[in-house]
């Protein structure tokens, strides 16, 4: 692959491709020479120029950063180089969404400004978030097909969801739970050293849980003025990046299917809008419903079909499927492969 130096580029330039600044990434080079690697020969491995890395406002794909990931993980050997890097990240390098949320009043405002306004910085996946009874689960889904290194990215995300907590209800918070998708790895112990939680390996879904009270709590950094200002700054980024629509399309409907609800009535009331008007505006961006959750399903179908220890059964149901072989006719008529050839193929 060679090596692109026009990586600097804004999202529009690429249309559909998720893109994401930087910033959260600019330990890369340091972990890869405490691990005795040089970082010219991984980023060159991974078709990059480790010269962006001078500009942290730097924008490139999300699938060119997943292979860096992927590239920084092999290269050191460490299975959990993205837990790592996670360590690492200042909130503040979130973008605006990361202001916002070192001044929002409390965590529950907070993570809603992340989930409505991560697009600015990171357009290749999702926040989520819900509520089971008492306990919150505050995570990320990756939303960009073709993404390398799906493990280290959610490690990093979740090791990131940890320190915004830690960061807005102070030292005594600590998560109940930590969900991640990944395989168990060699070694656990990084991971209950920085989470101090029971950590779920092989899970359905990566966040981390935590009782609902804390939402409430009061953000010692809050600043009512600087937070309505930046608000309404990132509302108007938002209508100058034309992804709002989508970006809460893919949110509520990854609520539904978490819910087993999707329907095209659920999600245009959740918009706050008819279901002919919804089917509109997508057809006004050449998409539809339909097409926009079948993307969806197949992302998560793949990513779940990944890990070894969850069944086929397991991943239709947990997709709403009505049994294993809709799910197994759908996935085919997708990649042109059955989940159990498609699971053969790349393991």
């Amino acid at each position: 692959m060679s090596i692109n130096q026009n990586e600097h580029r804004s999202s529009e330039s690429l249309g559909s491709e998720g893109m994401v600044r930087i910033a959260p990434l600019l330990a890369i080079p340091t972990l890869l020479r405490e691990h005795g690697r040089d970082p010219e020969t991984v980023f060159r491995q991974a078709g990059l120029s480790l010269e962006l890395w001078n500009d942290p406002a730097t924008e490139i794909s999300f699938v060119s950063a997943s292979r860096l990931l992927e590239a920084s993980a092999v290269a050191t050997g460490c299975d959990h180089f993205g837990l790592l890097l996670g360590e690492r990240v200042e909130i503040a390098s979130l973008g605006l969404a990361g202001l916002l949320l070192g001044c929002a009043p409390d965590p529950g405002i907070a993570i809603d400004m992340l989930r409505k306004h991560l697009n600015l910085h990171d357009s290749g996946g999702l926040v989520t978030f819900e509520t089971l009874d008492e306990l919150a689960r505050f995570g990320y889904l990756i939303t960009q097909p073709g993404t390398s290194a799906i493990d280290q990215i959610y490690d990093l995300s979740i090791t990131v969801a940890c320190k915004i907590m830690r960061g807005l209800c102070g030292a005594d918070w600590s998560p109940s739970k930590v969900l991640l998708s990944r395989n168990r790895p060699r070694d656990t112990r990084p991971y209950a050293r920085f989470f101090q939680a029971p950590v779920e390996f092989s899970a359905l879904a990566n966040a981390i849980e935590f009782p609902v009270s804390w939402l409430h709590c009061h953000n010692r950094g809050a600043d009512p003025h600087l937070f309505k200002y930046l608000s309404d700054r990132a509302g108007e980024l938002q209508i100058r990046h034309h992804t709002t629509l989508l970006a809460n399309l893919q949110r509520i409907m990854l609520n539904g299917i978490f819910h087993q609800r999707c329907s095209v009535e659920y999600v245009a009331g959740m918009l706050g809008m008819h279901q002919r008007t919804l089917n509109r505006r997508l057809g006004e961006i050449n998409t539809s419903f339909r097409q926009e959750l079948e993307k969806l399903r197949f992302e998560l179908a793949r990513q779940l079909l990944a890990n070894q220890q969850l069944s086929i059964n397991e991943i239709a149901s947990f997709l709403d499927y009505s049994d294993q072989a809709a799910f197994s006719r759908a996935f085919k008529r997708w990649s042109g492969a059955s989940p159990s050839e498609w699971r053969m193929e790349k393991s």
